[in-house]
């Protein structure tokens, strides 16, 4: 079992990961705990943003919330992955439920909130293939 205490990398860096959210306190939470898991951090506050920021910067993760005003994350997805961006996508949703529809639509996986830095860290490690460093 991996070591909480460690910091993910991936080749050596951090990895950079957008956090698309609506909710400011949401927002603060994530990064605070995707810093801490050693990963540096970017936010957007919609789907329609997320697509604007991934066009004009590459990312290893996208953690992407279902339900968000402008644009949910289901359809920004859907369009992400319809553009030919590969970029793994984590669903957050509040509904597990919609674990399989999510899939489909092309996420990478799906995590349910809220999220434990235990399951965030296994799932970005999976996604990424990152490595746990001090």
């Amino acid at each position: 079992m991996a070591d909480p205490k460690r910091l993910l990398t991936r080749d050596g860096r951090k990895p950079l990961v957008l956090l698309v959210e609506d909710h400011r306190v949401n927002q603060a939470l994530g990064r605070a705990l995707l810093e801490h898991l050693g990963c540096e951090v970017d936010v957007a506050h919609d789907g329609a943003e997320a697509m604007s920021i991934l066009h004009d910067r590459s990312y290893d993760l996208v953690l992407m919330d279902i339900v968000m005003p402008v644009m949910d994350g289901s359809e920004a997805t859907r369009r992400l992955r319809a553009a030919g961006v590969t970029v793994p996508i984590l669903a957050l949703t509040a509904t597990p439920d919609d674990r399989s529809s999510l899939l489909k639509l092309g996420f990478t996986a799906c995590l349910p909130k809220p999220v434990s830095a235990s399951d965030l860290r296994a799932a970005i490690s999976q996604a990424l293939g990152a490595t746990a460093c001090r």
